[in-house]
């Protein structure tokens, strides 16, 4: 049966305290309650709940005994600090739990790019390959320039220069055909590295 904290104890514990509400006061003043930092934001519960008891203890030897009151009231007094305390430090513990949380939670932040470090500068695995296909472009490019050069020079080179055995072979024909006439039907143009013959004999009627 639940008991307002202005109930009188059966026997006071001193002079100042008489009641179950002064009781309770200085037990948590003693326990360090009140130094906790959630004690004030309870409040000391209005009614007590004494501790049960069995008015027919056998077991304990102190039937025939008076019961001692004042031992119960103690052990009611200490059950309202207790749950009091527990309320506290479990705030506490909560409110450091969020602050480590919040405080790791910061630390995961990624930090400032070191300042020795452009944030543009390719990382060597760009850089390599961007070397690599340069260098690779320019090679292609070269050979494509010198075959073009070979080209060029192989198309025009029997057009502008003859080589020794080409100019022999063009004067043995040369002096071969002295005595045939000046206009001829047939120009033979392949010695000349021209693959062309020109007739002009040929006619749309032949």
């Amino acid at each position: 049966m639940p008991l307002p904290l202005d109930t009188s104890l059966s026997r006071p514990w001193s002079d100042s305290i008489t009641t179950y509400a002064e009781a309770i006061n200085e037990t948590l003043r003693a326990s360090g309650y009140w130094d906790m930092k959630y004690a004030q934001h309870q409040s000391v519960p209005e009614v007590i709940h004494p501790v049960d008891r069995c008015w027919c203890d056998f077991a304990s030897g102190t039937f025939f005994e008076p019961f001692n009151t004042t031992e119960w009231e103690v052990l009611s007094v200490n059950r309202v600090k207790e749950g009091m305390m527990r309320r506290a430090k479990y705030a506490e513990d909560l409110e450091k739990k969020k602050e480590v949380k919040e405080e790791g939670m910061e630390l995961e932040e990624p930090t400032d790019m070191p300042r020795t470090v452009s944030p543009y500068t390719p990382s060597p695995s760009a850089s390599t390959w961007g070397r690599a296909t340069n260098a690779t472009s320019i090679s292609i490019g070269g050979i494509r320039s010198s075959l073009w050069k070979a080209f060029e020079s192989w198309k025009f080179a029997p057009r502008n220069a003859q080589s020794d055995e080409q100019v022999r072979t063009v004067s043995q024909n040369t002096s071969n055909h002295a005595c045939q006439s000046l206009l001829r039907k047939e120009y033979d143009l392949r010695p000349y590295g021209v693959g062309i013959v020109v007739d002009f004999s040929w006619s749309r009627n032949t």
